[in-house]
């Protein structure tokens, strides 16, 4: 690497010295991002009741609806105990795990308004899932059964109306024999497929010490480890109303890592073989002395006066990728760079991109289907949604603005400095909108959203392989071109 390079997390930091200080200022300041959205995820719930989209309406209002001519109907979710001790007059308790079993068999009528009662937790998790299950108003009774009594209005204890009967399971969804089979399919062939195919190409890659495949390497280990915490919440997912899945934050944890680091194995790899990681004596003032006086000053905004992208400005390795498209070069002309000046447009508009999932609220929904006379429990716990939905678009758009960011203050080296955020940012925003495009398409129909997912993945990872085995002499993978270079 060129000496005039910035230094890289990847190349230069170890992990026994690993400290805040010694970090990029980019990677420290994605990270104080990410603590900051989870502290106020986790300490105020009114960014998480937000999310969910379900008002909740003060006990006075609900008391006055009640006594009116079209009364809503209130579920109680807390305890039996609780419920028993003193509950909102006329309401119904529903143990909270039959919640969207009694919904989805009771046949409500459509304009009937629901308020659900729930003083468990901070997250609104029961009404949300109620407005999944069920098409008329859903709301949320503010403070539960404390606030009504707080407001001065009298709690009728004891049993009420009575429970629901019968024990109320997990709603059932029937599938088809051709889509039980297809599940058959995905989950016994062709998740193990890909999965031992991604462990494959780990020991392959294991080998090599290029920079762009060892990152394309820990991309591919923590894929593959998602993928395992995957499988292990299949076998072990509990049944009844999940607040988190973490097992599944995992697997999702582990797509954004192969989304962060893939991408940005690929833009080395192409950077150095298009780009070319020599200096050009005839563009590049750093590859040739005599021109070194001629070289044009670095200046504080890209695009607006003359700024490097070569050796001498953005720690770019040669050239630039698009400097035949451009037909000048501000490496050794006095000219802006023309795609400096659209990348500062492009960027805000990735951050606004990655945060389209903020506009979907969060709707838990479980349910039981059955595979050859073996159940299969699915569903998407709130915590998740709100994680993978809405923490990782937040995430992306941030790290969007500070690639921006990076690049108008156009300091020595920002091309390298932006490379972490940006990649991080396409790491996280691809994840949230794909999640995101399940989500909105296949809500209530988990066999397609687990289709399209495990179908991306593999076509995802094949890719990869296919890439890797016809570039595998260019790249180095090749054992008899390995075998002939170390005999040389």
């Amino acid at each position: 690497m060129h000496a005039s390079m910035p230094p890289n997390p990847f190349e230069t930091v170890r992990i026994r010295n690993l400290t805040l200080k010694n970090m990029p200022f980019s990677f420290r300041a994605v990270c104080v991002s990410l603590g900051f959205f989870l502290l106020i995820g986790i300490l105020f719930n009114p960014a998480v009741r937000w999310s969910m989209g379900i008002p909740a309406v003060a006990p006075k209002v609900l008391a006055n609806l009640l006594a009116g001519p079209n009364p809503p109907m209130v579920l109680d979710v807390r305890s039996h105990e609780n419920f028993v001790g003193g509950h909102i007059p006329g309401s119904r308790w529903v143990p909270l795990q039959s919640l969207e079993g009694f919904l989805s068999r009771e046949g409500l009528p459509p304009g009937l308004s629901l308020v659900i009662c729930d003083d468990q937790g901070v997250f609104p998790a029961a009404a949300a899932a109620a407005a999944a299950w069920h098409s008329g108003p859903v709301f949320e009774a503010a403070d539960g059964g404390n606030g009504w009594e707080a407001a001065g209005l009298s709690l009728e204890k004891g049993e009420g109306r009575a429970p629901p009967p019968g024990p109320q399971a997990r709603p059932r969804k029937e599938l088809s024999l051709l889509q039980q089979a297809v599940m058959s399919v995905l989950g016994v062939v062709l998740k193990p497929a890909y999965m031992l195919f991604c462990l494959g190409l780990i020991l392959i890659l294991a080998k090599t010490s290029a920079l762009s495949l060892r990152m394309l390497f820990w991309g591919l280990v923590l894929f593959d480890l998602g993928e395992t915490f995957c499988m292990l919440d299949y076998f072990f997912c509990p049944s009844g109303f999940l607040i988190i899945a973490p097992l599944d934050l995992v697997h999702g944890a582990g797509m954004v890592g192969l989304g962060c680091l893939g991408p940005w194995a690929f833009f080395r790899m192409f950077e150095e073989r298009m780009g070319g990681t020599r200096p050009d004596p005839h563009t590049n003032p750093a590859g040739n002395p005599e021109r070194a006086a001629e070289a044009p000053q670095h200046s504080s905004r890209p695009g607006v006066q003359t700024v490097g992208v070569g050796h001498a400005g953005s720690g770019m390795p040669g050239g630039c990728l698009f400097r035949g498209f451009c037909g000048s070069c501000m490496v050794s002309q006095k000219t802006r760079c023309s795609f400096l000046r659209v990348l500062l447009l492009l960027f805000p508009a990735l951050g606004a991109l990655a945060l389209l999932p903020l506009s979907l609220p969060l709707r838990p929904v479980h349910y039981t289907s059955f595979v050859f006379q073996s159940s299969l429990e699915c569903g998407f716990p709130i915590l998740n949604e709100f994680v993978e939905l809405y923490g990782y678009a937040i995430m992306g758009g941030l790290s969007f603005l500070i690639a921006g960011f990076i690049l108008w203050k156009g300091e020595p080296g920002f091309g390298r400095k932006m490379e972490l955020p940006f990649f991080l940012g396409v790491g996280f925003a691809s994840f949230a909108l794909f999640r995101f495009m399940l989500h909105t398409a296949f809500h209530e129909t988990f066999f397609w959203s687990n289709f399209w997912e495990e179908i991306s993945e593999l076509f995802a990872i094949f890719g990869i392989g296919w890439f890797l085995f016809v570039f595998r002499n260019t790249l180095g993978l090749n054992p008899d071109t390995r075998s002939e270079a170390g005999t040389a």
